[in-house]
């Protein structure tokens, strides 16, 4: 994910492929190619790093959107996650 201080609130994951799609709500802005992202949950962040890009074009009008995640598990991404970009320190959004 680019550079923000916002994330992606994931709201519901369904299993798509070898990977999951996410529903929810963006942060900040996505630069529309594939970023690197890290699940955060509640008390902990998931060390596994994912690849994330946009299922369908964004639009500037609403912070709704789905996200691709290329190799990841349902249980990592599913609600109550927050996908961040990789380049923050792990764990610190969690203290």
């Amino acid at each position: 994910m680019p550079r923000t201080t916002g994330g992606f609130d994931v709201q519901e994951a369904v299993t798509d492929g070898d990977g999951v799609a996410a529903f929810g709500v963006l942060a900040g802005r996505f630069p529309g190619v594939t970023q690197p992202a890290e699940p955060h949950r509640a008390g902990h962040v998931t060390p596994l790093a994912v690849q994330v890009a946009p299922y369908y074009p964004l639009s500037s009008h609403s912070p709704d959107a789905c996200l691709s995640i290329d190799g990841a598990q349902l249980d990592d991404i599913a609600p109550p996650a927050v996908l961040l970009p990789s380049w923050c320190n792990s764990g610190q959004a969690d203290r």
